[in-house]
């Protein structure tokens, strides 16, 4: 240990040295104030200074005050003095100084153990300074990481409780009584029993046996998840969690502490989720079924309207013209509404796409006008306004606007006596800048009009337009349905203005594409060698059909048609029949027994290099079925049942 001695007398300064180097303390003697306080500045602290009360030049009290004029740091010091004054001695002590010894007879032998007496104090003033300030760092960190604690708290929405066991009594935070919608007023005080009434019953178990698990050992910390009674009148679900934090002696859990966290919205995604992917299951359910009672359908339905179609070339009376003509109506009708549950089970899967080309509006039109002449037997006339403005080609989905403006014809036909129906078609707006135009399309009728009670659900899917008399009006109740959503594919609307017992307008409107001066001699060439009528060559054809209704319909069209068919049961049997530059065309039924139709052609096709035009049958008439079979090797695609005009047009194309 240092100790400094500030004495102007060189004799007792060597006397105080020799009893102190006696205790082993490393002593240094300045004689001047002036000189100590120069020391003191270049901070040679030294662990004691045993200072002169009376120094040349300045006394103990003024060298102290030099030292804090001049900010040095005063170390613990003595004073020593030849005075026994008690006023300077009370003085000294009032700056700072541990002790105040006279310079009298006893005087060097007190110095060693006043010496090391105010060293001790100071060491164990130092280690209590050490200890407090260590307890203050602690404290200080403790008080951070509960700030922190209580900020992750915050940010993570949770609500915190702690459980005295042996009292039962619940401490639990502001957020804990929000997570069930009150305040922290109104559920305190609370204990476990009051936190069980707020459980639901079939919860209740559950947190007895996760609670028993842990306080037994089993587990190493307490979680589940409960729904808990909320004020406004419903359950909402929480993630309760925690874990001992204190036992008694005998290691009994004495607290336990843990956390409430609202997961409500979480468990209601998940059970939105569960219930969406229920629907998408139940969706794809529903169209396998369709499919299939479709395919099951159309089967059939191919022998029934083939025949149909060949009795109308035979020799009929009168008699027999009302039943055929009675016979294919039922069949069309059939027909009409298989096809419509399939649109709309599409509609309702999203899997309706558009299918754009350029085409004639004009020619659009008058296939509607060969519509209505099939189909009406009234006296009804058919007016078509055609606006000279519009243009003679458009871009949009031909096939679909097609069935739009026929679904309006049909309803027309069917509530309307007498009178007459008109179609009138005229640009609603045109824009050059984005190559659009938005078509408008009228279909008046002078029928019996729509009661005004149905004016909000006519476009509801399976309403009939007239319900007090929906039996005697054939059809499903989703033709206006789907025009609507065909529609609005097109970025069009539709809509309608009835009179009762007067008639009805209903019109549509369609965005579609205009075709570019220099694009309008190509479409117009390819829309008259379409047009053309050509005479077909006889052809010979394979024929791969395993019911044989359909074998002995569709090979009856065929021959009809002028041309020569070899029959196939099945897949198999048209590979062992084929043989290279035999046949013109081939004839594949999709779906047969032995071998199905896509597989023997593959076969066929990485058999035989030059192989005729493969054209394939099948009941499936979903969207996308065209495409999928023809992107396995189909070189075309006919739907069952087949028209007889549907295989001359397709063999036109091969001829």
């Amino acid at each position: 240990m240092k100790i400094l001695i500030v004495e102007d007398d060189l004799g007792i300064a060597d006397l105080i040295k020799e009893k102190l180097h006696q205790k082993n303390f490393d002593v240094e003697i300045i004689s001047d104030g002036n000189l100590a306080i120069e020391y003191l500045s270049r901070k040679n602290q030294p662990d004691l200074m045993i200072l002169d009360y009376a120094l040349p030049g300045m006394n103990a009290t003024e060298f102290l005050k030099e030292l804090k004029n001049k900010n040095i740091a005063v170390p613990p010091f003595i004073v020593s003095t030849g005075q026994g004054d008690e006023r300077v001695a009370v003085e000294m002590m009032k700056l700072g100084a541990r002790d105040y010894i006279v310079k009298d007879i006893y005087f060097l032998s007190k110095i060693p153990a006043v010496s090391e007496r105010i060293i001790r104090e100071i060491q164990k003033d130092k280690k209590l300074k050490e200890a407090e300030e260590t307890i203050r760092i602690r404290d200080r960190k403790l008080t951070e990481e509960k700030q922190k604690l209580a900020n992750i708290i915050k940010a993570a929405n949770v609500g915190t409780w702690e459980w005295h066991i042996p009292s039962g009594k619940l401490t639990v935070n502001e957020r804990c009584a929000e997570i069930s919608g009150y305040s922290l007023d109104e559920i305190t005080p609370i204990d476990v029993e009051g936190v069980k009434r707020f459980l639901h019953p079939e919860d209740l178990k559950l947190f007895r046996k996760a609670m028993k698990d842990h306080l037994n050992g089993i587990k190493d910390y307490y979680e589940t998840e409960l729904r808990i009674w909320h004020k406004s009148g419903k359950w909402v679900w929480i993630r309760s969690g925690g874990c001992i934090m204190e036992r008694d002696a005998e290691g009994n859990p004495v607290l336990l502490s843990g956390t409430h966290q609202d997961i409500d919205y979480k468990k209601q995604k998940e059970l939105l989720e569960k219930e969406v992917e229920i629907a998408k299951q139940s969706a794809i359910f529903k169209q396998n079924f369709l499919a299939n009672m479709s395919h099951e359908i159309r089967t059939p339905l191919t022998g029934l309207m083939g025949m149909i179609e060949m009795l109308s070339t035979t020799r009929l009376n009168e008699t027999q013209k009302d039943y055929f003509l009675t016979l294919k109506n039922s069949a069309e009708n059939l027909r009409e509404i298989i096809n419509q549950v399939l649109d709309f089970s599409k509609i309702e899967a999203g899997k309706i796409k558009l299918k754009t080309k350029a085409f004639s509006f004009e020619n659009l039109l008058h296939s509607s006008r060969t519509l209505f002449s099939h189909i009406c037997q009234k006296n009804i006339k058919l007016n078509i306004y055609s606006d000279p403005d519009l243009p003679e080609f458009i871009i949009g989905d031909e096939i679909r606007i097609t069935q739009v403006l026929n679904n309006l014809i049909l309803n027309a036909v069917k509530h309307t006596k007498k009178g007459n129906i008109s179609i009138h078609a005229f640009p609603y707006w045109i824009n050059k800048a984005l190559n659009q135009i938005c078509i408008r399309i009228e279909v008046t009728d002078t029928g019996t009009g729509i009661n005004p009670e149905m004016h909000d659900k006519i476009f509801t899917p399976f309403i009939q337009i007239d319900e007090n008399d929906a039996r005697a009006m054939d059809g499903s109740g989703l033709g206006l349905t789907i025009c609507k959503e065909l529609v609005k594919l097109h970025g069009g609307e539709i809509d309608f203005e009835s009179s009762y017992g007067k008639g009805s307008k209903f019109w549509f409107t369609i965005v579609c594409e205009l075709i570019s001066e220099e694009n309008k001699k190509d479409v117009g060439l390819s829309t008259q060698v379409k047009s053309r009528k050509q005479s077909l060559s006889k052809l010979k054809i394979l024929l791969a059909e395993d019911k044989h209704v359909n074998r002995k319909v569709i090979r009856l069209m065929l021959e009809s048609l002028g041309h020569e068919v070899i029959l196939a049961n099945n897949g198999q049997e048209a590979l062992e029949i084929y043989e290279p530059n035999a046949f013109d065309v081939i004839l594949m039924d999709i779906q047969m027994p032995v071998m199905n139709g896509l597989i023997a052609t593959r076969e066929l096709k990485k058999t035989y290099e030059n192989l005729p035009p493969v054209i394939g049958l099948s009941a499936n008439a979903f969207e996308g079925d065209r495409e999928k079979y023809m992107s396995q090797g189909m070189d075309e695609y006919i739907t069952k049942p087949v028209k007889i005009s549907e295989l001359k047009q397709i063999l036109e194309k091969y001829n």
